[in-house]
Order: C-alpha cells, then structure tokens, then sequence
C-alpha cells in the first residue's frame, strides 16, 4: 500500500517506573477480576482541542503490575481511545485475556 507522503503513525509509550509483574493466576475468578480492571490515569496534560475533538498526553498505571508509563487519550462526539491499549511492561490485559481463554479451555475437557 502507498503511503503518498503520509508517515504511519505510531505511538510509542514511554515507562517512567517499571515494576516486576506479578504471576499470572490460574484461578478463572481471579483472572476475570483482574481482567475487568482499567489502566488508572494518574496525571493528564492540557489538552488541545480540534474542532470537537479532545486530545492529550496522560501518565497511566496498570493494575496488574503497578508500572506506569506514558500514553495518549482521544476522545470526541463518537470515540474515546487511549493508547497504549496493553501495558509496555506485561501485556495486561491481552496476557490476563489468553490466561483466561487458555484456562476456559482446561475446564471444558
């Protein structure tokens, strides 16, 4: 695909703490509690509007391993993003949602 003088834009977290994640349980309550949980903003920016767009920088922390790193929040009158959607650390949530899919599939054998 031809890109015609457009750059791909990619956002690239930056970690400002790294903290060891914990293990993974194994237990299916455990992981679909931990899985239901969201990045905590803990410090936004200004944000610069666009028409009726809202953007800014944030400072996030993951609630499965405590790091926290930078990101990006958009939001407007049909969207609401931040990024990064999984933590540049350990994953979350995407690691809690194949433990949990892995162990669903244990339990149906």
């Amino acid at each position: 695909m031809k890109m015609y003088g457009f750059k791909k834009w990619i956002f690239q977290p930056v970690v400002t703490k790294r903290e060891e994640p914990p293990p993974i349980p194994e237990d299916i309550e455990k992981l679909e509690e931990i899985v239901n949980k969201d990045f905590e903003i803990i410090e936004r920016e200004q944000p610069e509007i666009f028409g009726t767009d809202l953007e800014c920088a944030i400072k996030l922390r993951c609630p499965f391993c405590k790091s926290e790193f930078t990101g990006h929040e958009s939001s407007g009158c049909f969207h609401h993003v931040i990024l990064p959607m999984n933590c540049p650390v350990c994953e979350f949530p995407s690691n809690i949602m194949q433990a949990l899919i892995e162990q669903r599939k244990k339990t149906k054998k």
